[in-house]
């Protein structure tokens, strides 16, 4: 299973990429989330069923017609916005501010 995410109408997307389609977790199942923190936040519940969808695909129970071609898309980070870089800046700069050190990021 190969799971990306790209940018659409402004905001990250997640979803499947099998033969060069991609099928957005979201509009292929509604229990699925639109986002790659979204779906890790909630791994338990999203990930067997991202498995069964993800068989329905390349069975071709879902079509192709529900597919976007991936060079349609500008695809992003598989992990846009990752939560632990976003507190490792903020301890870091808490630190420096502690200690009196100048220093930017």
């Amino acid at each position: 299973m190969k799971l990306v995410s790209y940018l659409n109408n402004g905001a990250d997307q997640l979803a499947f990429l099998v033969d060069g389609f991609l099928y957005d977790c979201d509009f292929v199942h509604p229990e699925l989330a639109g986002n790659m923190n979204m779906f890790l936040q909630f791994w338990d519940d999203m990930f067997p069923i991202a498995q069964t969808v993800n068989n329905a695909i390349i069975d071709g129970r879902i079509s192709k017609e529900k597919g976007i071609d991936l060079n349609e898309v500008k695809l992003l980070a598989p992990v846009p916005f990752p939560a632990s870089c976003k507190s490792c800046v903020n301890s870091i700069s808490t630190t420096w501010r502690n200690s009196n050190v100048s220093i930017s990021i």
